[in-house]
């Protein structure tokens, strides 16, 4: 493995994301020189530098100069200028994964949470209880979280890492406990089908090698089909679970849940977060914490205060009588499970407003039936042109095409999020409820509609 640490500089291509900004901050921290470039400023790139890094905007080969090593986003294209000029030059370039890999032989105890939903919740969740309980971690969260600072790294025994399916990255871990959540289709760049996902997450657990241990979903059409005969741990709502919820409790939308293990009693939480769906990312971190043996009374009172991550059923202000929020689903199931928790909410009064923006083409068209059907717990539906990200309309479905096969009776198409966001004022009465979906930047609609204001 290539040492990252002894190299000299390291220069990121596309240092604004959230994954590769964590990993610099790490490798500055740790006194490695560090550079990166991004196409856009914002507020990462602002913070970075606020911090020391040296990170700018744009192509400047005078400014890049020969590091000692180049790591890039998955956002990079290999036809990106900046980086076919380091390749020119004869300098190792490494993907991002290839980097988070060797982050975490670092530490004493590496904490994996895969899954194609839930893991960037339930490593904020596992993230806090560890910090809460005074434990020495760095905090590798695929989002912003609302109950920590951007960056925290404060010692180095426990690395706690979201484990993305998306170009096998999570391959690189060698978790000391490799979690699984669940694991459906997505990604169709990447996989070319449910079997071929199945295998990378079959992978995954087996990387975890013989002295680690493997939890997965008891209740989780991939533990039935793949695990059983492995005889991982396993949480969930079913009796076969060593983990096992119970006494299921709702206020409002917000869920709680007994815990047992092996049928004893092991943490009882009440969650502020909105979702039924959110019993199983808290059970998660339960099992974890039992596991490392954190106190439950502190993981009871860490998921009672947890507070959730930007664009996760993020409550964005009230307009017009109306509240809005903002949620990242952009996969059927998270679609429906957002929904749902909207709907528990909203309650008989009002209606239900969902604006949502596709994200790529390839997975418009893998998942159609299943975002005709998810989509159409929506009372009214405006549908925004996708965001392509790395994707090129022959790689799929457009926003448009989707929306001729949609079946709800109120559906309106907006080519801009200018225009969703009037569509929807227009629409709006008091009581309803606004949920806006997408991974995109459909969440400025919400800036729009507010006037950027709770």
């Amino acid at each position: 493995m290539f040492d990252y640490f002894n190299c000299g500089r390291v220069h990121f291509l596309g240092v604004g994301g959230v994954s590769t900004s964590l990993l610099a901050r790490f490798l500055h921290t740790c006194g490695v020189p560090v550079s990166g470039t991004d196409r856009e400023s914002g507020d990462t790139l602002l913070s970075l530098q606020e911090a020391g890094l040296d990170v700018w905007t744009g192509f400047l080969p005078e400014k890049t100069g020969r590091p000692g090593a180049v790591v890039y986003s998955s956002a990079i294209s290999k036809s990106d200028p900046e980086y076919l000029y380091l390749a020119s030059c004869g300098i190792p370039l490494f993907e991002r994964y290839d980097l988070l890999g060797a982050v975490s032989k670092v530490f004493s105890c590496t904490v994996g949470i895969a899954g194609t939903h839930g893991k960037t919740t339930t490593t904020a969740m596992i993230s806090k209880v560890l910090s809460d309980a005074g434990k020495k971690l760095f905090s590798h969260v695929g989002g912003r979280c609302r109950d920590q600072a951007d960056f925290l790294f404060t010692g180095k025994d426990y690395f706690v890492c979201e484990a993305c399916e998306y170009k096998k990255s999570l391959l690189s871990l060698r978790p000391d406990i490799a979690v699984v959540l669940n694991a459906e289709v997505d990604h169709p760049d990447t996989y070319k089908d449910l079997s071929e996902i199945y295998d990378t997450f079959d992978l995954y657990l087996e990387n975890a090698g013989k002295n680690s241990i493997r939890l997965v979903c008891g209740d989780s059409p991939y533990y039935f089909a793949r695990q059983t005969q492995n005889h991982p741990m396993t949480f969930g709502r079913g009796e076969n679970n060593v983990f096992r919820i119970v006494d299921e409790r709702e206020r409002e939308g917000r869920y709680g849940c007994d815990v047992l293990f092996y049928g004893e009693p092991v943490c009882s939480f009440d969650l502020s977060v909105i979702g039924r769906h959110n019993l199983l990312n808290g059970a998660a971190c339960v099992a974890v914490c039992a596991l490392l043996k954190i106190d439950k009374e502190v993981v009871a009172r860490s998921l009672g205060s947890f507070s959730g991550v930007n664009r996760r059923f993020e409550y964005k202000g009230t307009t017009r009588g109306a509240k809005i929020f903002s949620d990242y689903a952009h996969h059927p199931t998270e679609i429906a499970a957002a929904l749902t928790a909207a709907r528990n909410v909203l309650g008989k009064k009002g209606r239900l407003i969902a604006v949502f923006q596709p994200h790529t083409f390839s997975r418009t068209e893998a998942l159609l039936p299943q975002f005709v059907d998810s989509l159409l717990f929506a009372d009214a539906l405006i549908l925004v042109k996708e965001y392509a990200a790395r994707e090129k309309e022959e790689n799929g479905m457009s926003a448009e095409r989707l929306f001729y096969y949609l079946k709800n009776r109120d559906k309106t198409y907006c080519k801009t999020l200018l225009e969703a966001a009037a569509v929807t004022i227009k629409k709006i009465a008091p009581g309803d409820l606004i949920l806006v979906l997408g991974a995109g930047d459909v969440d400025l609609v919400c800036d729009l509609i507010t006037g950027g204001k709770e």
